[in-house]
């Protein structure tokens, strides 16, 4: 399963998929958004980081030019971004 993970303020938030199962969004292993595969998505949560302070998380799913790119944006700033070849799914 191509998965792209990074630490954010003491989180551990991830996205990836497997063959043809639903792209998912992981704030320390928990399923907070998932959506069927499609050339874009857009899957979204917040995290509480601190006392009543919330961070806003995207996870970016991306097809383009026979590769699949995984971005994770925090509060507006890429924080992880990887490619992937399609051949390893």
């Amino acid at each position: 399963m191509p998965e792209l993970t990074s630490k954010y303020h003491g989180s551990t938030i991830s996205i990836g998929y497997s063959g043809r199962d639903p792209v998912e969004l992981k704030v320390n292993g928990i399923i907070r958004d998932k959506a069927e595969q499609a050339d874009y998505l857009k899957l979204t949560t917040s995290v509480q980081t601190g006392y009543e302070w919330h961070e806003w998380v995207e996870g970016v799913f991306l097809i383009r030019q026979q590769q699949i790119q995984l971005t994770l944006v925090c509060n507006n700033e890429t924080i992880a971004d990887q490619k992937f070849d399609p051949d390893i799914f």
